[in-house]
């Protein structure tokens, strides 16, 4: 069971971000002129993969990124890597950190829909109910791994792919 628990989150996980990157459109017209195609909304960025999806820049890809997350020293170094990646000398991003810090923060993100996908690099205790919730409320869903660390969170996950 646990290979076969590997093999399929491997799957879920591959196949969620190809399905992220590629098939995210805009509500209407209007939109996409007005906006990127991928807006991404961080949430309790505790992992550096968090901010490897802002390494460099996307053209569908919206510069303003909404951060949500409990403060403290994890969200703390996630926006220290954004800036190093906005200052570096060669090949600098001009990301735009939008941050919201506080008790709530996943419910007040899921409350503004501030984007379309969601980069879940953090806790791993509560990853697959953010994963869950997230994808149950509308929003595709870029996380890494693992996304379930027991039978119950995979069981969760399975539910929330289906």
């Amino acid at each position: 069971m646990i290979l076969s628990a590997r093999r399929l989150t491997l799957t879920l996980c591959i196949s969620t971000s190809v399905l992220t990157l590629f098939n995210c459109k805009p509500k209407s017209e209007d939109q996409a002129v007005a906006q990127k195609s991928v807006q991404l909304v961080t949430v309790d960025p505790g992992h550096f993969h968090a901010a490897l999806v802002q390494k460099s820049m996307y053209d569908d890809v919206d510069s303003i990124v909404h951060v949500y997350a409990p403060g403290g020293p994890d969200v703390d170094m996630h926006l220290a890597r954004i800036e190093n990646f906005n200052k570096r000398a060669d090949n600098p991003t001009h990301w735009n950190e939008v941050v919201y810090t506080g008790a709530g923060s996943f419910d007040k993100m899921l409350s503004e829909k501030s984007g379309n996908v969601v980069v879940l690099a953090g806790n791993n205790e509560k990853k697959t109910e953010y994963i869950a919730r997230a994808i149950d409320a509308g929003f595709n869903v870029l996380g890494d791994k693992p996304m379930a660390i027991d039978g119950k969170g995979f069981e969760l996950l399975k539910t929330a792919f289906t």
